[in-house]
């Protein structure tokens, strides 16, 4: 797994993007019509979770044959973290 970025952006601030996006799509409330905080206020569990998906998402993209394997990332950590 690529521990930089894709198209210029950093992973995490990828994984800001799309969690702003769903944010915005939602009307800033999550699931149980809650507020959503900004990114940089969720916990650093979530944060990383927000990143693994957008890190997986791309996968997907890139190899599109096979593109499982998402339990590939229980217990990830960004490189940046370790």
């Amino acid at each position: 797994m690529n521990g930089g970025h894709v198209a210029g952006m950093a992973w995490r601030d990828v994984a800001a993007s799309a969690y702003r996006a769903y944010a915005a799509s939602t009307g800033k409330k999550n699931y149980q019509g809650l507020p959503m905080p900004e990114f940089d206020a969720l916990p650093q569990s979530i944060q990383t979770a927000w990143e693994a998906s957008v890190r997986q998402a791309h996968h997907c993209l890139e190899f599109r044959e096979d593109a499982g394997g998402e339990e590939r990332w229980a217990g990830w950590v960004p490189p940046h973290l370790k």
